[in-house]
């Protein structure tokens, strides 16, 4: 699955992609809701990273968007909106 890479504030649109810094990572996620961990994998089903799930604390889980952090095995971090 591959994500086209924009950029909007410096963070992820919607269903693609951005690298971010951790200080970012840090603006981003604050306010925000821890909901689930998980894996990244590459076409071939690879691991190649951590995926850390997020919504918005002020909205419903049920409806909330949802982001991803990743923490990517080559040290780089991105932030994913779903």
């Amino acid at each position: 699955m591959s994500r086209k890479r924009e950029r909007r504030e410096g963070y992820a649109t919607a269903k693609g992609f951005c690298d971010v810094t951790i200080r970012e990572a840090e603006e981003f996620l604050n306010g925000k809701a821890f909901c689930y961990a998980g894996t990244v994998v590459n076409e071939k089903g690879e691991e190649i990273g951590l995926s850390l799930g997020f919504f918005d604390k002020t909205v419903p889980e049920e409806v909330a968007e949802r982001w991803s952090l990743h923490c990517m095995k080559d040290g780089t971090l991105r932030i994913v909106e779903w």
